[in-house]
């Protein structure tokens, strides 16, 4: 993103969250239980550019709820660094961190497991205001009133509790919830995974006017590339905790590099193509060779040896990690 200055130069602002060489693990990191220590995430590079939407695309386990946290500041990476317009995020539950989390927001792929079943609605919309103190009690619910209106909630509903309502509804609340503190950044972990085909399209459609509307950076998770490809700018797939493959979301859709992401597309419902055969991922321990070569079609023996492939540059601002020339893939 560039920024005219008024002497007529400009400047590259930074992105407004990034990622840089973060790699993240689960467990004890003693002495005595060193075996048990479990990376998620390696080497993790990517940039969310300001009012743009990453898609990050993967099967479950491949670490994209984890990369989610960290980029959030939910969790601190045990290697490398998240920066937010180019500064390190500040220490949790530091004053800066908990006004930080105002700017930003998380989506939940369960609405009615992230709502108090105990409150209504209209309390729930408001509730973060008033944590935040970003408005009195009737304040906060006038502005949620507001915000559930945005997402076109219907207005006799706002009195209900979760357990009454649709999914859909559901989800529409937990998106006026996010959206009540007018953040930045908002990161929607498989918003849609849960709902109907029909409802599923109503979502994505009022997240895409919202983005526009408000000028929302956002982060999409899904495993599903054909509901990331309607609503992201760019694409990151993911494969057990290393990004194989990103580019503008058309081209990957349209022309995807890596194996992995040619069984997504072949993976997903209607494609007309027959699925590559699922082989089960061997085990490969943290630096082996590359990951997908168990179910990979142009394994070779460099995929076997002890060094992972890198994500190598690709024209048109594409990138793909996989020893094979562009040409055979």
């Amino acid at each position: 993103m560039h920024y005219a200055v008024s002497s007529g130069a400009s400047v590259t602002l930074p992105p407004l969250m990034e990622a840089k060489d973060v790699s993240h693990a689960y467990g004890s990191a003693n002495l005595f239980a060193k075996g048990h220590r479990n990376f998620v995430l390696e080497n993790i590079s990517i940039a969310v550019t300001e009012r743009q939407t990453l898609g990050v695309v993967g099967e479950s386990g491949s670490g994209k709820s984890t990369l989610s946290r960290l980029l959030l500041g939910l969790e601190t990476p045990t290697s490398g660094r998240v920066l937010r317009y180019g500064d390190p995020m500040p220490a949790p539950g530091s004053q800066a961190w908990k006004a930080m989390r105002q700017k930003m927001q998380m989506v939940f792929q369960n609405p009615y497991a992230s709502l108090d079943r105990r409150m209504n609605i209209l309390d729930q919309v408001a509730e973060p205001l008033c944590i935040h103190a970003l408005a009195t009690p009737k304040e906060a619910r006038e502005q949620a009133r507001a915000y559930l209106a945005r997402v076109s909630f219907p207005p006799h509903l706002m009195g209900y509790r979760p357990d009454k309502l649709s999914g859909g509804q559901l989800q529409r609340v937990v998106i006026a919830r996010a959206l009540v503190t007018q953040p930045e950044f908002v990161v929607c972990d498989e918003p849609v995974a849960s709902l109907d085909v029909s409802v599923q399209a109503q979502v994505l459609e009022l997240l895409e006017s919202l983005k526009a509307e408000l000028g929302l950076t956002m982060v999409f998770v899904s495993h599903d590339l054909n509901v990331v490809s309607y609503v992201c700018d760019s694409i990151a797939v993911m494969h057990r905790g290393r990004i194989v493959e990103y580019g503008p979301a058309k081209q990957v859709f349209a022309a995807p590099l890596h194996p992995y992401t040619q069984l997504l597309l072949e993976s997903a419902p209607g494609s007309g193509v027959p699925v590559m055969e699922n082989k089960e991922d061997v085990t490969v321990s943290m630096g082996t060779g590359c990951r997908f070569q168990a179910r990979c079609r142009y394994k070779q023996p460099a995929c076997s040896g002890n060094i992972p492939p890198a994500l190598r540059p690709f024209p048109q601002k594409r990138a793909v990690a996989c020893f094979n020339p562009l040409s055979e893939l």
